[in-house]
C-alpha cells in the first residue's frame, strides 16, 4: 500500500483513482519488475536496484532506474520500504545495440515469484482445512455439553417459577402502595387546586384531616387536632357557620362562598368546595379556603364613601349624570337628568327618548359630537336646548364627558354629567339685548353726523379752507372707526342669537381679493400690499362673508404691521380646499397669545399694542364665519418676526352649511 509520495511521479504512475496499490499504479513492464524486485528485497532485507528499465511515457520511450530500500519500523510487524524512481539519460538512444531492457528475464522470474506465491497460499490452505476439522470436532463436544446445561436450566426454570409467584404477592402488596400514592396526590390536587391563604380539609364524618399554617389566624389549631371533630374545635369567627356549609357542600356537592369577620376585626373571603377523588370522581369531604380581604374591604369602604361624597355633591350641584355602554348601547339616567329632560321619576329612559328631548335645531350637532367622542377618545363639551314640556321655555343644559376604558384600554363606557345653565343663557341674552339696543342708539346719531361731514367736506374744497378740509377728514376717519366697532358688537349679538345665516354661491377668490384691497387701498395705507395669486381659484361660499374675513386680516396686518413694510397675501388652490395667507413684518405673537387670539374679546397685552384700538371680535368672528363654512383659521407667528394668518376653505359646494349663518363683519 502506498503511504506517501514525493516528487514528480506523473512520469512514473499511471493516473489512477482510488487506489493506494503502488504495483497497480505502475505501468505493466514498470509493475512487473517492482513485483519481482520487492519479493527479493523482503527476503535478503537488502536494499536494491534495478537500471534501464524501457517504459513509454506519452508516446515516448524512457529508461527508468528502479531502487527498493528496506526501512526499520521500529519493532512493528508492518513492513516498510522506500521505493525510488529515476529517469536514465545517459544514453542517447533506445536503438543502440545493447541498451534495451532484458523483458524476457523479469517476466520469468515474475512468473516464478507468482508461481511460488500460490504454492505458499495452497499450503496455507490446507493447513486452514485440517484446523477446520479440529474446530468441528472442538463443536460436537461443545454441543454435548449445550445439552446437559439445557437440562440444568429447565430445572432452573422450575425453581424461577416459584420465584416469580412469590413476587407477584410483592406485586399485589405494591399495587396497594400506590393506590395509598395516589390518593395522597389527590389531596395535594385539591390542595393547590384551591386559591391557598389558609385551608382545611375535612372528611365526610367532619373529622380534621389536614389545615395549611395561615388556617391558625381564623381557627384555633395544633398538630394533635388533626383526627377531631370540626365542632370541637374553637374559632375567632363571628356568626360562624362553618359546619352547616360543609354538610351543605356534602349533600349538594356545590360551592359556597361568604365573607366573614373576626373577632380581631379582619376579613375573610370563606370559600367550601366538595372534596374530589380523582380515581372514582366522589366526594369524599369537604375543603374550606380562607382569603384575607381586609384591606379589600378597607378600600371599599373608602369608595363607598367617596362614592357618597360625590353623590352628595352632585346633588348639591343639581348636576345629571348618564353613562352608555357602548357594546350594548344601555343608558343609565340619573334622576336630575330626567327632571332637567322632562321625565318622571319613574319613567325609564333610553338613550333614543333622551335625544328626542333636545330641539332638533342642535340634535345632530349634539349626535355628531357624541360620535367624535367615541371615534376619537376626544373631550365631550357641548351646550344645547331642551325642549320643555308645555314648550314655552326651553331648559339650556351643558354637557361634559369621556369615554372610560376597560383592562384592555378599550373604550367601554360613555360617561358624563350635565348642568341647567339656562340662567347663563338668559343672562347672554340679556346683555346681547343691550349691547344691539346701545349699538343702534350710537348708530344713528353716528350715521346722520357722519352725513352732514361729509357734505361739509364736499363744500369746503377751496385752498382757503384747507385747515377745515383736513379736520373733516381726520373727522370722518373716526366716525368710521366707531361705526366699525358699534358694527362689530352688533355681529356679536346676532351670532350668539343664531339669527345670521350663509348665502352660498359660487365666486372666484382672487378677484374678491382684489376688490378687498382696493377698497382699503382708499384708505391710504402707507404699505405696500402684494398679491400672489392661483389661478382660476372657484370655491363655494357666501362672498360678502369670506370678503369680511379677508378685510379683517388685511386691516390687522396694516395695524401691527411696520410702517412702510409691506404686505403680502397669497392665494392657494388645490383639489380638495383654497387657502388664504396673509402675511405681515409686525410685532409678532407669542405661543401663548396665538392658543387664544380667536377668542371673543381677546386682546393681546403688551405696551406695543396698548395705543391700538379694537374690542378682539374681528379674529373671534372671522373664525366662526370660517367654521361655519367647515373651514380653518390659523396664525403662525415669532416674536419680532412678523406674523401670518390663514385660513382655508373645501372648494366643494357646502349643502350642509347652507341658512345656518349670515354675518356682518368689519375689521376692529
Amino acid at each position: 500500500m502506498l503511504l506517501k509520495s514525493y516528487g514528480d511521479t506523473s512520469k512514473f504512475l499511471l493516473p489512477k483513482h482510488f487506489t493506494t496499490n503502488l504495483e497497480t499504479l505502475l505501468p505493466k513492464k514498470l509493475a512487473m519488475v517492482y513485483h519481482s524486485l520487492r519479493n527479493n528485497v523482503l527476503k535478503s532485507k537488502e536494499k536494491l536496484s534495478i537500471y534501464k528499465v524501457k517504459v513509454k511515457h506519452n508516446d515516448e520511450f524512457l529508461r527508468v532506474n528502479l531502487t527498493l530500500t528496506p526501512l526499520a519500523n521500529g519493532g512493528s510487524r508492518q513492513k516498510l520500504m522506500m521505493v525510488t524512481f529515476s529517469e536514465d539519460k545517459s544514453y542517447a538512444s533506445f536503438s543502440e545495440a545493447g541498451n534495451e531492457f532484458d523483458e524476457k528475464k523479469y517476466h520469468d522470474e515474475y512468473t516464478r515469484n507468482l508461481e511460488d506465491e500460490l504454492r505458499s497460499l495452497k499450503e496455507k490452505l490446507n493447513s486452514t482445512y485440517e484446523q477446520l476439522d479440529a474446530s468441528n470436532e472442538n463443536m460436537q463436544s461443545f454441543n454435548e455439553e449445550m445439552i446437559s446445561a439445557n437440562e440444568e436450566m429447565q430445572s432452573t426454570n422450575e425453581e424461577m417459577q416459584s420465584v416469580n409467584e412469590e413476587l407477584d404477592t410483592i406485586n399485589s402488596e405494591y399495587q396497594l402502595k400506590n393506590r395509598e400514592l395516589t390518593e395522597i396526590n389527590d389531596d395535594l390536587n385539591n390542595y393547590f387546586r384551591s386559591n391557598i391563604n389558609g385551608q382545611l380539609f375535612i372528611n365526610k364524618e367532619l373529622l380534621l384531616m389536614k389545615f395549611s399554617p395561615g388556617t391558625v389566624k381564623q381557627i384555633n389549631l395544633l398538630e394533635s387536632d388533626i383526627g377531631r371533630p370540626l365542632s370541637n374545635i374553637t374559632t375567632n369567627i363571628k356568626f360562624e357557620t362553618l359546619i352547616e356549609d360543609v354538610r351543605n357542600v356534602l349533600n349538594e356537592g356545590s360551592v359556597i362562598t361568604k365573607e366573614i369577620e373576626t373577632n380581631n376585626g379582619k376579613w375573610y373571603q370563606v370559600m367550601t368546595m366538595p372534596y374530589i377523588r380523582q380515581s372514582d370522581h366522589t366526594n369524599s369531604g369537604a375543603i374550606i379556603t380562607f382569603n384575607d380581604i381586609t384591606e379589600l374591604k378597607k378600600v371599599q369602604k373608602e369608595l363607598d364613601n367617596s362614592n357618597k361624597v360625590l353623590g352628595m355633591a352632585i346633588d348639591a350641584a343639581e348636576t345629571g349624570t348618564w353613562t352608555i355602554k357602548l357594546d350594548t348601547g344601555e343608558f343609565t339616567a340619573s334622576q336630575r337628568l330626567k327632571e332637567l329632560f322632562g321625565f318622571n321619576c319613574e319613567d325609564e329612559v333610553n338613550y333614543a327618548a333622551a335625544l328626542s328631548k333636545i330641539k332638533q335645531e342642535s340634535r345632530s350637532v349634539f349626535e355628531q359630537a357624541v360620535s367624535d367622542t367615541i371615534k376619537t377618545g376626544q373631550k365631550f363639551d357641548i351646550e344645547f336646548p331642551v325642549a320643555s314640556s308645555d314648550n314655552r321655555f326651553d331648559t339650556w343644559v351643558r354637557a361634559i364627558g369621556s369615554l372610560s376604558l376597560d383592562n384592555d384600554n378599550k373604550p367601554e363606557y360613555f360617561t358624563g354629567v350635565l348642568n341647567d345653565i339656562t340662567i347663563n343663557k338668559q343672562d347672554e341674552v340679556r346683555k346681547n339685548d343691550f349691547i344691539a339696543m346701545v349699538s343702534h342708539e350710537l348708530r344713528s346719531p353716528l350715521t346722520t353726523l357722519q352725513a352732514y361731514i361729509q357734505l361739509l367736506m364736499s363744500r369746503s374744497e377751496i385752498p382757503s379752507r384747507a385747515f377745515t378740509l383736513s379736520a373733516l377728514e381726520k373727522a370722518n376717519t373716526q366716525i368710521k372707526k366707531m361705526t366699525s366697532l358699534i358694527t362689530g358688537f352688533l355681529n356679536v349679538s346676532s351670532l350668539e342669537a343664531g339669527k345670521i345665516k350663509l348665502n352660498i354661491e359660487p365666486f372666484e377668490l382672487n378677484d374678491l381679493v382684489k376688490e378687498t384691497i382696493d377698497d382699503i387701498l382708499f384708505l391710504k395705507s402707507s404699505n405696500q400690499i402684494i398679491v400672489k395669486e392661483s389661478p382660476l381659484c372657484e370655491v363655494d361660499a357666501d362672498r360678502e362673508k369670506i370678503g369680511q374675513v379677508i378685510t379683517n386680516y388685511i386691516s390687522n396686518a396694516i395695524k401691527y404691521n411696520r410702517a412702510e413694510s409691506e404686505i403680502v397675501i397669497e392665494v392657494s388652490c388645490s383639489e380638495d380646499e383654497v387657502q388664504v395667507a396673509v402675511t405681515d413684518k409686525g410685532l409678532g405673537i407669542s405661543k401663548n397669545d396665538q392658543a387664544r387670539l380667536f377668542e371673543r374679546y381677546y386682546r393681546i397685552d403688551s405696551n406695543s399694542t396698548k395705543s391700538i384700538s379694537g374690542f378682539g371680535l374681528g379674529l373671534y368672528l372671522s373664525a366662526e364665519i370660517i367654521k361655519h363654512h367647515k373651514g380653518k383659521v390659523w396664525v403662525e407667528s415669532e416674536l419680532g418676526e412678523g406674523s401670518t394668518f390663514y385660513f382655508s376653505l373645501p372648494k366643494k359646494e357646502m349643502d350642509s352649511i347652507k341658512n345656518t349663518l349670515k354675518v356682518d363683519v368689519v375689521s376692529s
